[in-house]
């Protein structure tokens, strides 16, 4: 990423067994978006295997054991009364499930031919950060040394300001999962970390992030940063773009504190030092601790127009950011093997069939490195040189320290986002010193065409809410394998994807128990935004589903009053809801998670959460009620009209209180199963949805 943005936190790209934490939540059957992930040879071509994305847990509705908003809507503080310290909030709190309809209507996120189209602005959330995942319980962990990575994006409706990230940060694979108290892991999307230790993030470790929670001018920050290596693919919109390294000196993500720690390991820089972009830190701004942390925040990127070909990435320029684009990143080593020494990162792309390679450098901008196209040791340091920043490339390891991680494995991260901390000008407009010594006339000052108050989010968001980018056709393998003819051809016509199943619970966990519809909430109070460019996701309200179909959906006899109806049973006898089973051919005999509380055995509540009910017959299958009703009609024919009232009296009397008994007891068992017991008390008011604090990637 570019130098100083200051303290924003990097998206990249910047739950409830009652008696653990940072707890699964279990309102909701999560799942994750299916995506193609093409893996590329130069002998066998490129095969596509289907894989997913989960959204980040900042996105996510954080509440407690009932449905209450840990962080308060009204300013994304945390509730005293359930978060008084970190532990308690992570005991209490919990990361709800996320169903596939949740990911289009309340975060933007769709699916389209190939990938994936992430909105800026939809409804309350602004934004979005997803992860690829290995499996349902993991990420994916990409090892790019001697490879290449390879997508295609759409960058033409991204305004100034915005900025569509597609990058690598090397998180946990498990997503912190059993570290503190993280019950919810890598499948509600934990355990961000990124090369500007983001302070804005709700848990961290296993713990909530409440020490000295305070509000900034771009939202809430905690006393707990979260840091890891970065590797930037692409940060772009439709006037600039920069690919960046961010090394950090530590194997593992690493949970810092800020300026008022001994270490100062996060690089914090206290609020009234105003002069890291001096060039004698030491003598001329000794406050300054930017470059004191474990991570290279300001990183060394490749900006082609910082770089001095303004035209090369622009609208209707050499690369059209008004059209598509295939973008390629190689990871070159010293040996040509997946094990040597990381020595050059390159940058190409693909648009109309033609292969256009990078921008050069300008004489006129970095002289030590004219005409080269690509991210070295050696071009790092004469732009760092050239530009008069401070070199903590170098000092953090240079593309030794890159690869490192690269080696170890990195996740990829997906994300549309706006900056209210800087609005984006270190991407695509200028970043003049403050004591006026470096000015857009000086070289690297300028990285973009835009104005350095065009990317004011609350512009953007009034103005071009409608912004979105698309991720598709996304590959890794040998080099030069993955923008052959052969390659762009066999995309054209992708395997299609297919929504999985709900998955088995983690091993520990317990079944995910859906609730009773509830009735639809007023929208929830919009949060003041959290610290980092991706700005705080308030969730939209839970809405009730409409009612579904039976699963025997034979047709129906009339119906019989004091009789159940044909089809609408309460309950199946003995039996349970299946969510998922490894056997089509025996689905119920080897179902691996399933729920026999009385309420998900209703086959069409079990129906809604994605399941099948098996066990016991039902009470009354279509036959059977067909039988009954046909019993009851030649009954009725025989009983005298004084006999039939009162026999019908006392039908319609007992048939009433069999269904109050069912109806409570189903709830009753279905409390008891998830632990929500008190929430029986408030049944008949609305359930409000908050997602209380999402963050941006630097």
């Amino acid at each position: 990423m570019a130098p100083f943005r200051t303290a924003t936190v990097a998206l990249c790209c910047s739950l409830l067994p009652l008696s653990m934490a940072q707890q699964a939540g279990t309102s909701k059957v999560e799942a994750h978006v299916p995506i193609n992930l093409w893996t590329c040879t130069m002998a066998g071509g490129c095969t596509a295997v289907q894989t997913a994305l989960t959204m980040d847990a900042q996105w996510r509705w954080t509440h407690d054991k009932t449905t209450t908003n840990c962080l308060a809507p009204k300013d994304a503080t945390w509730q005293a009364a359930i978060a008084p310290d970190g532990k308690t909030a992570a005991a209490n709190c919990a990361i709800e499930g996320m169903p596939l309809d949740d990911y289009a209507a309340t975060y933007g996120v769709t699916q389209i031919p190939g990938g994936i189209k992430l909105n800026f602005v939809n409804g309350e959330s602004v934004g979005s950060r997803l992860y690829m995942m290995e499996d349902e319980n993991t990420y994916k962990m990409f090892k790019l040394l001697n490879k290449e990575f390879t997508f295609d994006v759409d960058v033409s409706t991204l305004e100034c300001g915005l900025n569509g990230a597609v990058c690598f940060v090397e998180m946990e694979a498990n997503g912190g999962l059993g570290k503190g108290s993280n019950t919810a892991g890598a499948k509600r999307g934990t355990g961000y970390c990124d090369a500007q230790c983001p302070h804005d993030l709700k848990f961290i470790e296993g713990e909530g992030n409440v020490k000295n929670w305070n509000m900034t001018k771009t939202g809430p920050k905690g006393e707990y940063g979260h840091c890891c290596a970065e590797m930037d693919i692409l940060e772009a919109n439709a006037y600039a773009t920069a690919y960046t390294t961010h090394a950090c000196q530590t194997a593992v993500p690493l949970k810092c504190q800020g300026s008022d720690s001994l270490t100062n390991q996060c690089g914090d820089t206290p609020k009234d030092c105003d002069c890291c972009d001096k060039v004698n830190l030491a003598v001329d701004c000794p406050c300054c601790g930017r470059y004191k942390g474990v991570c290279d925040k300001d990183g060394c990127d490749f900006n082609s127009f910082r770089m001095g070909d303004e035209t090369f990435f622009s609208k209707g320029g050499t690369v059209n950011t008004l059209l598509p684009m295939t973008v390629v990143t190689q990871f070159l080593t010293t040996d040509g093997t997946d094990f040597g020494d990381l020595k050059e990162i390159r940058r190409i792309y693909v648009q109309n069939g033609k292969v256009i390679q990078n921008s050069k450098i300008s004489a006129a901008k970095i002289p030590a490195a004219a005409g080269k196209d690509s991210i070295t040791n050696e071009v790092c340091q004469a732009g760092k040189s050239a530009f008069v920043n401070h070199d903590d490339f170098t000092i953090k390891g240079g593309l030794a320290g890159m690869a490192a991680s690269l080696k170890r494995g990195m996740v990829l991260v997906l994300s549309l986002w706006d900056d209210m901390e800087t609005k984006m000008n270190w991407l695509d407009s200028e970043t003049p010193s403050k004591d006026g010594t470096r000015t857009a006339a000086n070289p690297g000052v300028k990285r973009g065409p835009c104005t350095m108050t065009a990317g004011d989010p609350v512009l953007l968001r009034a103005q071009h809410p409608s912004a979105h980018v698309t991720y598709t056709n996304i590959m890794i393998g040998e080099l030069g394998s993955t923008f052959t003819p052969e390659a762009q051809a066999k995309k054209q016509n992708p395997p299609p994807v297919i929504a999985p199943v709900p998955a088995a619970p983690v091993p520990g966990q317990p079944p995910v128990q859906p609730q009773p519809p509830v009735q639809p909430a007023p929208p929830p109070v919009q949060p003041v935004q959290p610290v980092q460019p991706a700005q705080p996701v308030p969730g939209q309200p839970l809405q009730p589903q409409q009612p579904a179909a039976p699963l025997f959906g034979a047709a129906q006899a009339a119906p019989v009053p004091g009789l159940p109806v044909a089809g609408a049973v309460p309950a199946v006898a003995g039996g349970f809801c299946c969510y998922y089973s490894p056997d089509q051919n025996d689905y119920c005999g080897k179902c691996t998670s399933k729920d026999a509380s009385a309420w998900m055995s209703n086959p069409q509540h079990c129906q809604q959460a994605n399941g099948r009910v098996c066990g016991a017959v039902r009470l009354f299958d279509a036959g059977q009620a067909a039988a009954v009703a046909a019993a009851t009609d030649g009954a009725q024919r025989q009983l005298p009209t004084w006999a039939m009232v009162l026999a019908w009296s006392g039908a319609i009397t007992l048939g009433a209180v069999s269904f109050a008994r069912y109806r409570r007891a189903a709830q009753i068992s279905a409390a008891v199963v998830d632990g929500t017991v008190g929430h029986l008390m408030q049944e008949n008011k609305a359930e409000v949805e908050q997602t209380d604090g999402a963050t941006g990637f630097a």
